[in-house]
Order: structure tokens, then sequence, then C-alpha cells
């Protein structure tokens, strides 16, 4: 900050600010809040993001947790079958691809895959299997 002299009482410093200064400290400012709102719109895309993922998790959970109360016969009987999370695939936000088959002797190979239908991007998989009592 500097001292100006002005009027005719030129012999007391006034104090006040040149215009550069209050430039500077305005684009300074802007810069700062810039970079806060920069900052506000990642963390939400990450957040609908950590939603999205978490909905279509529990989605695949329970799918495969109602498909573990099924027999081996009934398991093979569903392979090539695809579930939503809705009613149909029209109001359906996520899908899972299901291939079941026999990979050797008494046992089962289950792998589900996991799609967001807003993208057919597959999100995840799992694989398991199961023995024949």
């Amino acid at each position: 900050m500097k001292t100006v002299k002005r009027g005719s009482k030129a012999g007391r410093p006034v104090a006040g600010m040149t215009l550069i200064e209050v430039t500077l400290s305005l684009a300074i400012v802007a810069i700062l809040m810039l970079a806060a709102v920069s900052a506000f719109t990642s963390n939400l895309r990450a957040v609908g993001s950590a939603q999205t993922t978490t909905r279509a998790s529990i989605f695949l959970e329970g799918t495969l947790e109602n498909l573990s109360a099924l027999g081996i016969d009934e398991l093979l009987a569903l392979n090539g079958n695809r579930f939503y999370d809705a009613v149909d695939a029209e109001h359906s936000s996520y899908a899972i691809d299901l291939e079941v088959f026999t990979a050797a002797v008494n046992l089962v190979q289950l792998q589900a895959v996991l799609v967001d239908l807003r993208t057919e991007r597959a999100m995840g998989q799992i694989t398991t299997q199961r023995t024949r009592l």
C-alpha cells in the first residue's frame, strides 16, 4: 500500500490503494474462486460416480444371492440370460449377463458380468464355482 499526498493537506499522508493494486487483488480473488469452483464440480462428479458404482454393486450382490439359492440344474437353465434391475430393459440402469456351464465333472462355473446400460460398459465381473453334491 502506498502513501499518497493529495490536495491542500500535502503535509499529511493519505492512505489508499492504487488502481493497479485493486486490479491485482480482484484478479487473485477471481483465480482462487475459479479453483474452488473447479474442485467443487470435480467432487460432485466423483460422488455421482461412487453412487452409480454402489447401486450397481448392490444389484449384483442381490442377484448373486438369489442365484445361490438355486440348484445346479436350475442354474444351468439360466445360461445366457440377462437380468435387469427394473421391470424391463427400457426402465433399467444396469443388467447382469449370466453365463453358466459345466467346468468339470460335478463342477459348474457361473460368470456374471455387470453392465451399465446407459454406456453399455462392463462395470465388473464375478466368476464363481459350485459343486454338485
